[in-house]
């Protein structure tokens, strides 16, 4: 048990914080992990859209990399010790990958629990933090990362009966070939 808050205390002064111990992540070395698998939370929920523009998303090539990833960041998966400290949690999904899968799971989960911003906005301000902290992230990578990440998180809410943020998801996938990173 580590006593804390959760990250999404940090969210709204700093997002550099939590994404310093995602640059310390990315850098270690855990022998034997798998590739991820951006689709593997996807497919089984494919059968809950017909949506041929969300389709065409998961049939899209999966990004490659070298970085140990987190593999379903979010704000909840941080704790701020007291001491300042910032831990992070449940490493199950744990893989080797682009660090962009990270950033934009981070973005995605950001954008559709916290909707005072839009997706590119936080899109945008995470890789925004991230440069801050001397890190590089690739666009294309990065915008491919995003759409599976929020394709993820669109069918995840439907399947829980929660449609509120599928107008802004969809439109934003349908709409992001002008996405341009801040």
């Amino acid at each position: 048990m580590i006593e804390g808050r959760t990250g999404r205390d940090l969210i709204r002064r700093d997002l550099r914080p939590l994404l310093q111990t995602v640059a310390t992540l990315h850098q270690a070395s855990v022998p034997d992990l798998a590739p991820y698998d951006p689709l593997l939370r996807i497919r089984p929920r494919l059968g809950f859209t017909d949506e041929p523009a969300l389709r065409r998303i998961a049939a899209g090539p999966v990004p490659q990399g070298r970085a140990v990833l987190h593999g379903d960041l979010h704000v909840g998966q941080f704790i701020v010790a007291p001491d300042g400290a910032v831990w992070m949690v449940d490493l199950d999904d744990l893989a080797i990958g682009p660090p962009e899968a990270d950033l934009a799971n981070f973005a995605a989960h950001l954008a559709t629990t916290d909707p005072v911003h839009g997706i590119a906005d936080w899109a945008g301000q995470v890789c925004d933090a991230w440069a801050s902290l001397g890190q590089t992230a690739d666009t294309h990578v990065f915008k491919r990362c995003l759409h599976l990440a929020l394709l993820r998180r669109h069918l995840k809410l439907r399947e829980a009966g929660r449609p509120d943020f599928e107008g802004p998801i969809l439109i934003y996938l349908r709409e992001s070939s002008s996405f341009s990173m801040r």
